[in-house]
């Protein structure tokens, strides 16, 4: 993006963090390597093809069952131990609220008026001290028909508009710097809620307890994040599986495990000193939640997952999921960019430096080479290859391969149904058993991202918000306001 395109303030970031940042999508040198990488694959596999195809069979197998390895692991630790935060209700009692720090809320939002009725009831309906209050409401200048729904709204004190910058990037992550910036200066605390979010009302309550107990080098709370319309469609199931099993189990046991814990978009609440250190978010990356949740681990800080809930709408139709993932995943790959170049051994260390690689690059390329593997597969038996050769390694190259990736799906099967069990969401349960098809859509989500990072890397793709239909198992509503 021309520099006379960017808003100040992101300019300033750029130049600040380089090449710490998603505008340089590659280095000089990632290029290269990664020419010459290509080139080598593809010569080796027209020179020798039979030797090639051995070599990169045991890769993929390799690269699955350690990824998705990875997970299962973390799914067990996380069930055997969980290390979230568990502020009690009696801790929440005894807060002298009148000493509570300042808490910052900043609420992004771009053309959804349709939610602004349910998202201004949300934060009226938030349990702290309002002189301690700094709600911003993060508009684009060119959001008519969000500002007109706002216009017709009587706002608190406690809750303002801030306008961002014309130019751009038009990224969420550069919205919220400018409320980052608009705050007043000093300690105080920040939270993210998206625009259909709906927390739990004493959930910066229950962040401000943490705190107070906490070392200094504990800088972001990541709350969990579930939805209130699991059950309006197929693709509400899917995200809601996701989301339990990643919030309620994989992160706890990254978190044991000591690996840099990716953030979710929504419900991390900062310690605005740090984040202020930490210059606020990358406004170039479009998943600015993993890319922050790597630089707080970067500076050698941390971040713990807090028990409270915040409900969110998730997406009602397979292609808007896809869409959604795919944003997600090009922010991933940005960010593996990003930290490869910026000597992510020195400062993740061996082990958090193999976690890193394996929750970005290694899911991205997984996903990635995914359907060219079952394609190879399909062809090898539709040809009638030989399968069951064992002196051909040839033949036992093909069977690693198809045991690896149907390993690999069956454990995410598992790790879905655990996760409903586990979690009292039995009504899910169907829907789990379909979990290799959202790998597939995964799949297609990845290579959409990877077309993107070449021809629009900081194209924000908007999810329409409004369209939930909020029901969960029993046709109790959730989350409603």
């Amino acid at each position: 993006m021309p520099a006379g395109d960017l808003d100040p303030a992101s300019a300033a970031y750029a130049q600040r963090q380089h090449p710490l940042c998603a505008q340089l999508r590659w280095s000089r040198t990632q290029a290269v390597l990664a020419t010459v990488l290509l080139l080598a694959a593809i010569a080796v596999a027209i020179a020798t093809p039979r030797q090639a195809w051995i070599v990169a069979s045991l890769a993929i197998a390799v690269l699955a069952a350690a990824t998705v390895g990875l997970r299962l692991l973390a799914l067990l630790l996380g069930l055997r131990r969980d290390p979230t935060l568990v502020v009690e209700p009696a801790a929440l009692a005894t807060l002298d609220r009148a000493t509570l720090p300042p808490y910052v809320v900043l609420v992004p939002l771009y053309r959804e008026p349709e939610v602004v009725p349910h998202l201004l009831s949300a934060l009226e309906a938030i349990d702290y001290p309002r002189d301690r209050l700094d709600v911003q409401l993060l508009i684009e200048p060119d959001d008519e028909a969000t500002r007109a729904a706002l216009a017709g709204r009587q706002l608190p004190s406690w809750m303002r508009i801030t306008v961002s910058p014309p130019s751009g990037p038009r990224t969420k992550p550069r919205a919220c710097n400018g409320g980052l910036a608009a705050a007043a200066p000093g300690d105080g605390l920040l939270v993210i809620f998206d625009a259909e979010d709906r927390p739990e009302p004493d959930q910066l309550l229950k962040a401000a307890a943490a705190y107070a107990s906490l070392p200094p080098e504990v800088v972001c709370l990541q709350c969990r994040l579930d939805h209130y319309n699991a059950q309006q469609s197929l693709a509400t199931r899917w995200a809601t599986i996701e989301y339990l099993a990643w919030f309620r189990l994989i992160l706890p046991g990254l978190q044991r495990l000591g690996a840099p814990l990716p953030l979710g978009g929504t419900s991390n609440h900062f310690r605005l000193a740090a984040l202020r250190a930490l210059d606020g978010w990358d406004p170039f990356n479009v998943t600015e939640d993993c890319d922050l949740g790597l630089r707080i681990a970067r500076r050698g800080w941390s971040t713990r997952m807090l028990a409270s809930t915040t409900w969110e709408e998730a997406v009602t139709t397979v292609p808007t999921w896809v869409r959604q993932r795919s944003r997600w995943i090009k922010g991933h790959m940005q960010t593996w960019l990003v930290q490869t170049r910026c000597g992510a051994l020195r400062a993740f260390g061996l082990r958090g430096w193999i976690l890193m690689g394996l929750g970005t690059a290694g899911v991205m390329a997984t996903q990635l080479v995914n359907p060219l593997a079952w394609t190879v597969l399909g062809l090898w038996l539709a040809l009638g290859w030989s399968v069951v050769d064992a002196s051909d390694p040839w033949s036992i190259a093909g069977l690693v391969l198809a045991a690896g990736l149907l390993l690999a799906n069956l454990v995410l099967v598992a790790i879905a149904l655990l996760a409903c069990l586990v979690l009292g969401r039995r009504d899910l349960l169907p829907a789990a058993t379909l979990t290799p098809l959202t790998w597939m859509l995964h799949s297609a989500a990845a290579w959409r991202a990877a077309w993107e990072l070449i021809v629009r890397p900081f194209h924000w793709a908007k999810t329409r918000h409004g369209q939930a239909v909020e029901q969960a198992a029993g046709g109790r509503r959730l989350g409603a306001v």
